[in-house]
């Protein structure tokens, strides 16, 4: 399935873990937790970071409803962060994994945007869930 397709509305918030990967963000380059999903309606992301501050930010998804005049098309803002699931489900981990969104693939992002070491990244996992970095 490519990437652009992946949807995994069944996972638990609690198995997510994201990182902000906006460069015009304040955020840029923080870990963060997701606290809620509102999908239904608005498409808001409610994000937890290690300094306990939340923050909201759009899914990054379209979306349509019926009219009277057809369908409307809502455009969303650009979603400024990656998922990357965390949880202990192998069937779970390999759907995630197949879209490139495994911890392994944000220990590569990680890297790849030049936010430090992989000891730094897991110091900043253990600082936000109160974990090892799986």
């Amino acid at each position: 399935m490519p990437k652009s397709e992946f949807k995994a509305p069944d996972t638990p918030i609690i198995d997510v873990v994201v990182l902000v990967t906006d460069r015009e963000s304040p955020r840029y380059g923080q870990l963060g937790k997701i606290r809620g999903y509102d999908w239904t309606e608005y498409g808001i992301y409610d994000v937890e970071f290690k300094d306990g501050k939340r923050e909201q930010y759009p899914d990054g998804i379209d979306t349509k409803s019926k009219t009277l005049d057809g369908e409307k098309v809502h455009k969303s803002e650009p979603c400024p962060m990656k998922q990357f699931y965390k949880g202990n489900d192998s069937e779970k981990e390999k759907e995630w994994r197949d879209c490139g969104k495994s911890i392994n693939d944000l220990k590569a992002t990680y890297l790849e945007m030049d936010l430090g070491s992989i000891r730094r990244l897991r110091g900043e996992y253990r600082e936000l869930f109160g974990e090892d970095l799986p």
